[in-house]
């Protein structure tokens, strides 16, 4: 019996280790935006003439991580946000992030910034 409940958890262990995997596709839920350069984001937007979407987010926050997985990894989503906008991400856990954070007054992540691609 107890052979069957260890057999049972383990197999309980990988299938939810690739349900997860599946649910990115193995990769960056967050590889569709540029990673903290505020100066190039500006530089594309104003090529584009797109407004600039900022995803300022913490790697360490729950809220953050769900909302990357039920929101940011649907290819849906990517999609409609190249198309519409230049996208960027900040995490507040390193020093660029926390400037940028700042800059936009955030106190609570994940919070998104939506900037007109001609302002400051």
């Amino acid at each position: 019996m107890k052979n069957v409940i260890i057999y049972s958890i383990a197999l309980l262990l990988i299938t939810c280790s690739f349900s997860a995997q599946a649910a990115t596709n193995g990769r960056d839920p967050l590889n569709f935006m540029i990673k903290c350069n505020l100066k190039k984001s500006r530089q594309f937007a104003k090529q584009e003439r797109k407004p600039l979407l900022l995803y300022i987010h913490s790697s360490k926050c729950i809220s953050s991580r769900t909302f990357a997985r039920q929101v940011l990894s649907k290819p849906e989503f990517a999609q409609w946000a190249k198309a519409n906008f230049i996208c960027m991400e900040a995490n507040v856990t390193t020093k660029k992030g926390k400037e940028i954070a700042k800059k936009y007054g955030v106190l609570k992540v994940p919070t998104i910034v939506l900037l007109s691609f001609d302002t400051d």
